[in-house]
């Protein structure tokens, strides 16, 4: 199975075209991996060397804010003129719990000798306690472990002595977790000592990390933001950015590196870039390929499927016209080449039954011949005994009997000789709706009455010409409404409607009735057909026959519960078609 469907059209047009594209596919898919991975990580260090930076800024910022709360608690305490040392806690505690509310970690009041006269937060100075009002980064010591603060210090005096207001925050990662830019990154802070080595405080629980030789020497020596681009020892591309105390001394440094999703990405390299790109570019070209190949082998397989219907004798199977111009004219030759096959095979069926018919018309004229001479006989011989003798009431019926038995039987001989050897036409130029329906509707309207029938006409009056034979014409009309007549049964309506085509005249007879089974639709205009306990089968037969000697057609369209439309199409006069064709040439 699999080797027949490899060895098919399709599957040689998929498998030829993947040969075709995979070079330029290939190598497309090397240039744009080897571009995608350049740009992707010269964003991503920029990304990074912006949020470094970005970060940095916030440690500033924290350095002002801290500068506004000592002097907001400076300017209370200036407020108060004098003061006792020893119950300064109790002022001040308020002030450093709503700061300690706000994210603030230390709050500390000293004297001039680095006394603590009060404090919030535990931790110690590593260097004298500053004496001036800065705001700066300050090395402190907290749980044993050296720590960066970002912090101010305000001077206020109280009783001739100078004290220092100190409010800081610890500069750690938890820092800057609330900030957004941290939402996808890795931030670590080294504290870097005054001798210019860095270390990771303790506790952390990130993997072992190193700040590259070269970025720490352009630190130290004033650069703000150093980017270590990625390696090929799995170290991803960081970003690093200076956090340097008031007399610019580098005290730490803020280290950013992508994490999550942009983590994976970043860590994919050329070839695995390449792979991706070629596989989603393979499988396009195999759709690709795969959806040409059907448009170029459906149209085939339709065109195969059509010859082989016509081996079968299928005259009526058709093929879309789609597939490209040559396939599409292929298709179309094609289809007609079949519709001319179907128009000889129903030229020749039609020829085939004429020919039965008169041969069935030779015998029906010999055949009637031969029957009216006795016919004639019997009636005449019949009516002189019932004039001549004298006959009971009972031998008198039986005389009549034999009549209408007689005159039965020569209308029905009558009919074959009309449908075998029909009259010739005498064509005119005649109203058909007044000449032809209207006069055959008023003959059967009141029996149409009597059956409880209504009837309705419309459509065009005066303008419905036609070039044909009134009375062959009249007596078609005259069979299709007896044959509505028989089909709508306890009261219905017969609706007649005129309707102008370009080149022919159509009307259609419609009753409501029961309608008619698609079996004997297909009969229905079969000479000596006929579902009716009485009738010859020939009028519907008749009524075609006289339609098509006019050049037009009749067919009918039923269904069982939904009523029968009979179609009747009659050709335009051919001087009323010169008329429209010389007034839409005008």
């Amino acid at each position: 199975m699999i080797g027949l469907r490899l060895s098919s059209l399709r599957w040689r047009l998929v498998f030829a075209f993947l040969l075709v594209s995979a070079p330029p596919v290939f190598g497309a898919s090397y240039f744009a991996a080897k571009v995608i991975s350049a740009a992707f990580q010269h964003n991503v260090e920029r990304w990074l060397e912006e949020a470094a930076h970005f970060l940095a800024l916030d440690a500033e910022e924290a350095k002002n804010e801290a500068d506004k709360s000592a002097a907001i608690i400076v300017s209370t305490l200036e407020n108060r003129k004098t003061f006792d040392s020893q119950r300064l806690g109790d002022f001040v505690e308020p002030f450093a719990d709503l700061l300690a509310s706000v994210g603030y970690d230390y709050v500390q009041i000293y004297d001039e000798d680095g006394r603590s006269e009060y404090t919030f937060g535990q931790f110690t100075f590593l260097s004298p306690p500053p004496k001036e009002a800065s705001k700066s980064l300050y090395r402190v010591q907290v749980n044993g472990s050296e720590t960066i603060v970002g912090g101010a210090v305000r001077v206020f005096s109280n009783s001739g002595k100078r004290h220092f207001v100190f409010v800081a925050n610890t500069i750690d990662e938890a820092f800057f977790a609330a900030s957004q830019a941290s939402k996808t990154l890795e931030i670590r802070i080294p504290v870097v000592s005054s001798n210019g080595t860095f270390a990771v405080r303790s506790g952390q629980a990130w993997p072992p990390f190193e700040v590259p030789t070269g970025v720490l020497q352009s630190l130290l020596q004033g650069a703000q933001v150093a980017v270590s681009s990625a390696t090929t020892q799995e170290r991803p591309a960081t970003a690093f950015a200076a956090l340097r105390d008031a007399q610019g001394q580098l005290v730490a440094i803020v280290a950013c590196q992508v994490s999550g999703m942009a983590a994976m990405f970043e860590n994919l390299t050329e070839w695995q870039y390449f792979l991706a790109l070629a596989g989603i570019a393979g499988l396009f070209s195999m759709l690709v390929g795969t959806l040409v190949a059907e448009r170029i082998s459906r149209p085939l397989q339709a065109l195969t499927k059509g010859v082989r219907a016509v081996a079968t004798g299928d005259y009526r199977s058709r093929v879309q016209e789609s597939g490209g111009r040559e396939l599409a004219e292929l298709a179309a030759g094609f289809n007609l080449m079949n519709e001319q096959l179907d128009r000889l095979r129903s030229m020749e069926g039609a020829m085939r039954k004429r020919e039965q018919l008169a041969t069935l018309g030779e015998a029906a004229a010999v055949l009637a011949h031969e029957i009216r001479n006795p016919l004639g006989i019997i009636k005449t011989s019949s009516q002189l005994v019932r004039m001549k003798s004298a006959l009971n009431a009972s031998e008198d019926r039986l005389i009549e009997f034999v009549l209408d038995e007689v005159s039965r039987i020569d209308r029905l001989v009558r009919d074959m000789l009309d449908f075998a050897r029909p009259k010739e036409l005498q064509k005119s130029l005649i109203d058909f709706r007044r000449d032809v329906v209207e006069r055959a509707i008023d003959f059967a309207a009141p029996e149409l009455a009597r059956r409880g029938l209504t009837w309705t006409i419309s459509g065009p009056d005066g303008s419905a010409k036609v070039f044909g034979d009134p009375d062959r014409l009249y007596q078609t009309v005259l069979n299709l409404i007896l044959n509505a007549m028989d089909a709508t049964e306890g009261g219905g309506t017969l609706t007649a409607t005129m309707n102008r085509r370009p080149h022919a005249l159509e009307l259609k007879l419609e009753d409501d009735g029961g309608g008619i089974s698609p079996e004997v639709v297909g009969r229905i205009f079969d000479p000596f057909f006929t579902t009716k306990a009485k009738g010859t089968g020939l009028g519907l037969a008749q009524a075609k026959a006289a339609v098509e000697e006019h050049g037009g057609s009749l067919t009918c369209a039923s269904a069982p519960g939904q009523g029968t439309t009979f179609i009747v199409e009659l050709p335009l006069p051919e001087l009323e078609h010169a008329d429209e064709t010389i007034c839409s040439g005008r």
